[in-house]
């Protein structure tokens, strides 16, 4: 295993770079195998395989993967069976390989080039610079649009779930109200409801949602009550369930919701 610092063109931030860095690299039969050795400090076991050019610079296109630890096994420790016949795999494949061809299969089949491609390109396969560059702008063209439809699917899907948000709330409220007016239990249950542009709904106990509407304010602790122990209740008569019959109850409540039932009574007159 050999390490040193060489001039290589990679991709950073998505950014194109041409630093120096540390380059690693293992021997396999007659076959150098160059990788990052910031990539193997991590602890990764597949390296992306880096190019050589015949002018000594070095190429990280991401494109082509080998897993570093089967190699490490065979090549430092004498491994046999599956890392050995891994690496003999892979050895095979990269003997076959040929760079130009392989550029010229992804601009036939339309395929992505990332800026680090294109480089080596530019300066080693000019004649097809223009076709790959072009293979590029449809790839991004075309997810452009895919990513477009999709941004417009989960819009109307939004507006079709506010909608529907909307109009269980209307219903809820309705029912309450009419509950309310006719004199029976009304049960307490949450309203769900978006304020304004929020991108969340607000959820809400129905009879503190009204005692807001109708501006009568009701004390923290009583809000509790509603909130956490109030089952039902029935403004006409003055009387209410709790969930839990053992609980404590309250008797602030009833001035309140006289309020309250007094101002709707007035508008639905």
């Amino acid at each position: 295993m050999e390490t040193k610092i060489v001039n290589t063109w990679l991709i950073e931030n998505n950014k194109l770079v041409n630093k120096n860095k540390k380059v690693s690299s293992i021997k396999y039969k007659d076959l150098e195998l160059y990788f990052l050795k910031h990539n193997q400090d991590m602890g990764q076991d597949m390296v992306s395989l880096i190019i050589k050019d015949k002018n000594n610079i070095y190429w990280d296109f991401n494109i082509i993967h080998f897993n570093l630890n089967n190699f490490e096994n065979v090549v430092l420790n004498g491994e046999k069976g599956m890392d050995e016949i891994y690496c003999q795999n892979i050895y095979e494949k990269l003997k076959a390989f040929n760079l130009e061809e392989y550029f010229k299969g992804k601009i036939k089949n339309n395929r992505y080039f990332n800026m680090c491609e294109l480089r080596y390109i530019l300066q080693f396969h000019k004649e097809l610079y223009d076709s790959a560059l072009k293979s590029r702008e449809a790839v991004i063209e075309k997810n452009r649009k895919i990513s477009a439809a999709y941004q417009k699917e989960m819009e109307l899907k939004e507006q079709e779930y506010r909608k529907q948000i909307d109009k269980n709330f209307q219903e809820d409220l309705k029912a309450t109200i009419e509950k309310i007016l006719e004199g029976k239990y009304a049960k307490s249950i949450d309203l769900k409801f978006y304020k304004n542009n929020d991108d969340e709904p607000t959820i809400q106990n129905c009879f503190l949602y009204l005692a807001e509407k109708y501006d009568v304010k009701i004390p923290l602790a009583t809000k509790g009550f509603i909130n956490n122990k109030l089952e039902s209740y029935n403004f006409k008569e003055e009387k209410y369930f709790k969930n839990d019959p053992k609980s404590k109850g309250s008797s602030k409540i009833f001035d309140y919701f006289r309020e309250l039932y007094t101002k709707i009574k007035k508008e639905y007159e």
